[in-house]
């Protein structure tokens, strides 16, 4: 399609699929963002105003509760401090409500390392199998190499 963008070319070609008639189309209809809390009130006040205000025009601060990090270590200590770290081994809750949200999964796995390599406790290492099991049914599954399967990383399981 000249002269479209992503969303248009995608949308015809999706709405024409065989696997159109079983999608569920949802709509958000709750903000989730301003949740109670007098500083979320304040924030999206904050953030309403930014536009109209003409002294929030240019360079702005962002309000003292809100931490700034700009280095990666600073980000990892102020949402996963020691003290979370030292028990998260024993303490299968530790992690929840705290995540790090990144475009690539490469900077995730960089993340997650860095935060596993602070958590104390034994590690182990958990080790598959590096060639296809085919049971003879199919030939080209000989074809796939150790080196790729080694090097798969697939959502929802552990990097290798």
């Amino acid at each position: 399609m000249p002269h479209s963008n992503r969303t248009m070319t995608i949308r015809p070609s999706l709405q024409s699929s065989f696997l159109w008639s079983h999608f569920q189309i949802l709509y958000l209809t709750l903000n989730m963002h301003v949740q109670a809390g007098h500083n979320n009130v304040v924030f999206a006040s904050w953030l309403k105003d930014i536009s109209y205000k003409t002294s929030l025009i240019g360079l702005i601060a962002l309000p003292t509760y809100i931490h700034a990090c700009t280095q990666p270590n600073d980000l990892i200590n102020c949402l996963y401090p020691p003290s979370i770290l030292e028990t998260a081994f024993q303490n299968q809750q530790a992690f929840l409500d705290r995540c790090i949200l990144a475009f690539h999964n490469d900077i995730v796995n960089s993340f997650n390392a860095v935060v596993l390599d602070k958590v104390l406790g034994q590690s182990h290492t958990f080790h598959a199998m590096d060639t296809p099991d085919g049971n003879g049914e199919d030939t080209n599954f000989a074809q796939h190499v150790a080196k790729y399967l080694q090097n798969l990383n697939l959502s929802g399981l552990l990097p290798s």
